[in-house]
């Protein structure tokens, strides 16, 4: 039976409307969420550290309800470990002993299907229990906001309970979850279940992110700010919500980034002066997304962007907050091309230095092709092996593939490390070079094994750190 019920989630599909109107979303099924879902186990982030902890296994093998507990979420969150047919037996264990969280975990895999054919009226029996105050479990606590979201759910949807939305708001507002704070905000925005109050709805859309990024509500918190829903127009944090979602990879942001309105919404903040704002819509009149591609446009905004101001006298912006890496790089990129100016490969390399200095990833690459081929400064070697290395350290693909062929054909005097080849294809393999793997494994022949388990070990340290620092 379909989860689906009238009042509208966002998720998917979004009419996408313009000024001072409503946020709508399409109908979409309640139990489809927006988010990522509970996140139940604790101690692991992968199959491997799990497996190596035997004593999760004998602790529930004993009969004790945390450990059985543990072993199901695991075999529900733990990615290449998940099995909810395990789960299921698992959680049923402990949450027949009364054990809190196993109960709201349980409700869950009821509601969702998860290991166990689809039964709404046992997940709601097991909700009660879960929200139950127990003053003698130690964890009644921790399970008790996730239950309380999902009887919401089932009290909003009317399947296995009667439909009652005013229950169904207490519960929402009882959990204080981020998807139980986001429905709140999509019911008051389209007055479904609720009389409808933009000024509710951005409060509650407000406390959804305060829990943590979530790219629909950031979505949804863009759109209310660009046409002052709820609150006071602001196209600067329009934007910034907007592309939060968008980098989060939420398709429907990713898609408005590149339209027209969008452009507007840039075009409201580049005229204030933002450089960031500046940038952008120079590099939408640069590439032609959502709007006509216009070389000179591109050229105005992006010197605005880099430099503060803008040589044109007639222009209608004069100041900028400037000094954007990004927008200087294209600018480079133009004097090197030759794209809307004439060719200038030495204010190409100075523009693209002064980007690099400011911190662009690709900027420092190109810096190195630059010197490596002498392109408006002289040939430099060292230089250009220095920038590459520290271009891959950025994270730069390309630029760890090349130099690991650098150091493949020892070209560089201070690069002669042969697993440091290995450990640089394997990098760029791994972050998603399409050639790396190929040449890894050829240059793997012409290295002695130990330099290959030496190549391994870097290149896992090096991806281990940069995840960590990438998550912060």
């Amino acid at each position: 039976m379909n989860w689906s019920f009238h009042f509208k989630i966002a998720r998917g599909a979004r009419m996408i409307h313009h000024r001072g109107m409503k946020i709508r979303s399409l109908l979409l099924c309640l139990f489809t969420s927006v988010f990522s879902g509970v996140t139940f186990a604790e101690e692991w982030t992968n199959a491997d550290q799990f497996e190596s902890s035997t004593s999760i296994l004998r602790t529930a093998e004993r009969g004790y309800a945390h450990g059985q507990y543990q072993m199901a979420s695991a075999y529900v969150d733990i990615p290449g470990f998940e099995d909810h047919e395990v789960a299921f037996e698992w959680c049923r264990k402990a949450a027949e002993q009364g054990y809190k969280k196993a109960e709201a975990l349980l409700a869950k895999m009821y509601a969702e299907g998860m290991g166990v054919a689809v039964d709404k009226a046992t997940a709601y029996q097991w909700c009660l229990k879960a929200v139950e105050v127990d003053p003698l479990s130690d964890d009644w606590y921790n399970g008790l906001h996730d239950a309380q979201c999902l009887l919401g759910k089932l009290y909003a949807e009317g399947v296995a309970v009667a439909q009652d939305y005013e229950k169904a708001v207490e519960w929402f507002r009882a959990a204080q979850t981020q998807e139980s704070t986001y429905i709140l905000a999509m019911m008051y925005a389209s007055g479904d279940g609720v009389v409808e109050d933009d000024v509710e709805a951005f409060k509650w859309i407000e406390k959804a992110t305060e829990f943590g990024s979530s790219p629909a509500a950031n979505y949804d918190k863009a759109l209310m700010y660009a046409d002052g829903e709820g609150t006071d127009q602001d196209y600067r944090r329009a934007v910034i919500y907007m592309q939060l979602a968008a980098i989060a990879g939420y398709p429907n942001a990713q898609h408005f980034l590149q339209t027209a309105e969008a452009a507007e919404w840039y075009r409201e903040e580049a005229e204030g002066g933002v450089s960031s704002a500046q940038y952008e819509l120079g590099r939408m009149y640069l590439k032609g997304v959502g709007v006509a591609q216009d070389d000179g446009e591109a050229l105005k905004w992006l010197n605005l962007a880099a430099d503060g101001e803008y040589p044109d006298k007639d222009s209608p912006v004069s100041i900028s907050d400037g000094k954007h890496p990004e927008a200087a790089f294209l600018l480079g990129s133009m004097y090197r091309a030759g794209q809307g100016v004439v060719r200038d490969t030495r204010k190409a390399f100075l523009l693209i230095m002064g980007a690099d200095e400011m911190g662009s990833v690709g900027a420092e690459y190109a810096i190195a092709d630059m010197y490596l081929n002498g392109i408006g400064t002289d040939v430099n070697s060292d230089r250009a092996y220095r920038h590459l290395e520290g271009a891959a350290n950025d994270g730069h693909v390309q630029a760890m593939h090349d130099l690991a062929w650098v150091i493949s054909q020892g070209h560089a005097r201070e690069y002669q490390y042969r697993p440091d080849a290995y450990k640089w294809y394997d990098i760029a393999d791994k972050l998603g070079h399409e050639s790396a793997k190929y040449q890894r494994d050829a240059f793997a022949k012409t290295i002695t094994p130990h330099q290959v388990e030496l190549g391994k070990k870097a290149s896992s340290e090096w991806l281990a750190k940069y995840q960590k620092k990438n998550k912060k």
